[in-house]
């Protein structure tokens, strides 16, 4: 499983979605999307707005959240399942 984070350096929800990453002691990798590399990521994944949560699953599924919705903790744990 990859878990990748698409933020801005100005995206205030980008930090609340990262600090319950750590919380759960998740490895992610972090894109800032006002970075070449981290637009160009944006652009391969398909990601619109900061922030937006990516989940590569090991059977190749790829799972999204955008934005901060209200059940952000429970879909996120749903999307990692047991691998906290």
């Amino acid at each position: 499983m990859e878990i990748l984070l698409f933020s801005s350096r100005t995206c205030v929800h980008c930090r609340v979605i990262e600090r319950f990453l750590h919380e759960l002691s998740l490895d992610y990798r972090k894109f800032y999307v006002d970075d070449v590399e981290g637009f160009d990521a944006a652009q391969e994944y398909g990601v619109l707005a900061v922030p937006t949560l990516v989940v590569k699953a090991d059977d190749g599924s790829v799972h999204k959240i955008v934005g901060l919705p209200q059940d952000f903790r429970e879909r996120i744990m749903s999307m990692v399942g047991s691998r906290k």
